[in-house]
């Protein structure tokens, strides 16, 4: 959607195996409801500077 609205609609991404498992792994903690808790997100936040 970002993408989109940006104008680069076209553009692709291709996975790297890496990235495909990481993806994965992701979707299967979301279906289980495993989610990062305020204080993982405010840490990821903090790490980048903002």
């Amino acid at each position: 959607m970002l993408l989109r609205l940006t104008g680069h609609d076209d553009a692709r991404v291709d996975l790297t195996p890496v990235d495909l498992s990481s993806f994965e792994g992701s979707l299967r903690e979301a279906d289980q409801r495993q989610y990062a808790t305020d204080d993982e997100i405010k840490a990821i936040w903090a790490k980048r500077g903002l």
